[in-house]
């Protein structure tokens, strides 16, 4: 009865299996989800593409370089910077001097408005010849070269009379004894002491006088400063 048992059961499963594949095998497979489309997202600027291509490479940051400085003006130094011979007079601001082996001139001076292309910003130098202009401008630097010396010897006198007088004041104090204890003498040697002082102070003053009439000369309105400046064009329209 065992075997027999056992045997069905082997038959019924055989049984069931080869049901199961037939079923299986007659029957057709169907999706039964819809597959989702995603959209195809184009090339970043950052990604290689053929767009965008590769991206170069960020240049490395470079310190700007510093400008060189402009060239240092030429000062003008008057006759010295050009070719002249005698006559010459004049300054680095106004004069002149003849030019070797001809009847031209040179001539030089501030410019009243903005100079044209120079060696020597601010100074304007012709070549002119022999003329009535030329004879008053050469006038004009004469004068004006004696009142430049005028000027600058009674600059140096005023400031040596006036330290000297200065420093015997400093020294002859003690002996002059104008002042004892809390008293104003009015001894010979206090007197002789402020004669000597105030003479001092009358010399120096003297010359500072003659500084001021010798400036004004030279820097007032009409004076040879503005005289020269006023030749110097008149030497600028010839032709």
């Amino acid at each position: 009865m065992r075997t027999i048992g056992s045997q069905l059961k082997k038959a019924l499963n055989a049984a069931m299996i080869a049901l199961l594949a037939v079923s299986l095998a007659g029957c057709d497979f169907q999706e039964s989800i819809t597959p989702v489309s995603w959209p195809t997202v184009p090339p970043q600027p950052f990604q290689s593409g053929t767009i965008y291509g590769t991206p170069a490479p960020s240049p490395i940051p470079l310190a700007p370089s510093p400008s060189p400085p402009p060239p240092t003006p030429i000062p003008f130094q008057g006759a010295d910077d050009l070719d002249c011979e005698g006559p010459i007079g004049g300054d680095d601001h106004f004069g002149y001097c003849a030019i070797p082996d001809g009847d031209l001139y040179y001539v030089w001076g501030e410019c009243a408005v903005p100079c044209p292309d120079s060696e020597f910003p601010g100074i304007e130098i012709m070549v002119v010849a022999d003329s009535s202009e030329y004879r008053d401008f050469t006038e004009v630097v004469r004068q004006r070269d004696t009142q430049l010396e005028k000027r600058g010897a009674s600059s140096a006198w005023a400031a040596g009379l006036a330290g000297l007088d200065l420093l015997g004041a400093a020294l002859g104090w003690e002996t002059a004894k104008c002042i004892v204890g809390a008293e104003v003498t009015l001894g010979t040697s206090c007197i002789g002491f402020l004669v000597l002082v105030g003479g001092g102070l009358m010399a120096a003053g003297k010359e500072v006088a003659e500084y001021l009439a010798a400036d004004r000369e030279l820097t007032r309105q009409g004076g040879l400063n503005e005289q020269a400046t006023d030749k110097l064009a008149d030497l600028r329209g010839q032709p």
